[in-house]
């Protein structure tokens, strides 16, 4: 057996992880070859196909030394692309499918193993119309995959975003400041409240509940100011007060991202409380790290399993977890057919309740 293994999508910690556990398979197994494509889904559609072999039967691969070192290795060893979606164009779409087809006949294999997020699975499956056989794997930092409890890469940005929040209080406390702090979650905040519960925030700001800024206020005010000399606001990047547009930042190259309610939301405080306010914004900090042990073992259980149904054939298949058990479901459909992976935080969810019980404004009821 021939398989390949792309990494699609945004960076996050465990990638190297799940490739590691996928080698060790083959190995053990024993007559199954490993392609691993380059920079996604386009290294296929390359010509030739940008690939490395990691793992062959008759030899060659990555070195033992590189093997072992994947395990606490952020990033990915065959590189990502989240360059947009190449279906959103009827032209680029046909000649897309032309050249992955060509790639995938090309190399040989008999399925490939998608490592990504809802995007990067939603237009993985527009493949299958032109004979490449999938299955898939879950990662996210944004915990916003659906069907599955937890995806790679979760549990390491909630880890690296409660340090750092924890990091950033500590000179708040210090200087009796207000300090905000901007996490990633575009349209699902996972992330901020996992981290702003576990660093001790007195806000969480998240997409799924606008915040009333009134009451934003008061609940500083009531709530923190008044028994404590500072304070701290943990926000998502797709946080929005009720009735106002989402905010967003420009790149390099010219493109626009949601970012900056962090520094909006400063300085409203700062106006309306008079105390003085600083805004941090995490970044890519929660992309860089090294795999905490939940995200290395949720890797290994989710390779072990996609790698035993490319045994079975039992392709066009995802694997995901389900009340804490890797269960496998169908794979998504293509967004031209009205598929979409993605999932948002119910704004009733428990966490979001335990924290309104400890004292924390979590925005307000959509």
């Amino acid at each position: 057996m021939k398989l390949g293994v792309c990494t699609g999508g945004g960076d996050c910690a465990g990638l190297n992880a799940v490739l590691r556990s996928l080698v060790l398979c083959a190995r053990t197994n024993g007559d199954t070859t490993l392609i691993g494509i380059e920079e996604g889904i386009n290294g296929l559609a390359s010509d030739p196909p940008r690939h490395r072999v990691l793992y062959s039967p008759a030899g060659g691969g990555i070195d033992e030394f590189t093997i072992e070192n994947l395990l606490n290795l952020g990033g990915t060893l065959l590189t990502t692309s989240n360059a947009g979606n190449p279906f959103r164009d009827p032209q680029t779409a046909v000649s897309f499918k032309k050249s992955v087809a060509k790639g995938y006949k090309v190399l040989g294999i008999d399925g490939l193993i998608v490592v990504g997020g809802d995007g990067t699975h939603c237009i993985a499956a527009e493949l299958a119309d032109v004979g490449v056989k999938l299955i898939g794997i879950p990662k996210t930092i944004d915990n916003d995959f659906v069907d599955s409890e937890l995806a790679v890469g979760f549990s390491s940005a909630v880890d690296v975003a409660s340090e750092a929040i924890m990091q950033v209080n500590t000179s708040g406390t210090s200087h009796g400041r207000i300090m905000v702090v901007e996490v990633m979650g575009r349209h699902a905040g996972y992330i901020a409240l996992n981290a702003g519960i576990a660093a001790g925030a007195d806000m969480i700001l998240l997409p799924e509940r606008p915040f009333s800024r009134e009451k934003m206020v008061e609940h500083l005010r009531v709530q923190a100011l008044s028994r404590k000399n500072h304070a701290l606001v943990v926000c998502a990047e797709g946080a929005h007060a009720r009735g106002e547009p989402l905010k967003y930042r420009s790149s390099t190259s010219g493109s626009r991202h949601l970012g900056g309610v962090g520094d909006d939301v400063a300085t409203f405080l700062h106006e309306a409380l008079g105390r003085v306010t600083r805004c941090t914004v995490l970044g890519h900090t929660q992309r860089g790290s090294r795999p905490v042990s939940m995200d290395r073992i949720l890797a290994a259980r989710f390779a072990t399993r996609a790698m035993r149904l490319a045994r079975e054939k039992r392709y066009g298949s995802m694997v995901v977890l389900k009340k804490g058990e890797v269960e496998v479901t169908s794979y998504p459909e293509p967004r031209s057919r009205g598929g979409s992976a993605a999932r948002s935080l119910d704004p009733a969810d428990p966490t979001i309740v335990s924290a309104q019980d400890m004292g924390i404004y979590c925005g307000e009821n959509p």
